[in-house]
């Protein structure tokens, strides 16, 4: 099974699973996804490498992160 060079990519990016047992074909749209919200410059073009831009680009649009809500603190009005 092809990989991207893992050397290039910090295994603490995917602190939830282990890197090695990555489905890099399957599991390609949370990969990307990952990487691209909180990887740094040389993991995306790795993973740009890897995939190529029209993978890439997809898998990007069918991404729906929730906005973060942030609640005002009442008790903290005066």
């Amino acid at each position: 099974m092809a990989t991207p060079n893992l050397a290039l990519i910090r295994k603490a990016l995917f602190w939830d699973t282990d890197i090695n047992k990555i489905d890099w074909d399957k599991q390609y749209k949370a990969v990307i996804q990952r990487v691209f919200e909180r990887g740094n410059e040389e993991e995306k073009l790795e993973i740009k490498r890897f995939y190529g831009d029209s993978v890439i680009e997809k898998a990007l649009s069918e991404y729906k992160r929730q906005p973060y809500t942030i609640y005002k603190n009442k008790s903290l009005d005066r």
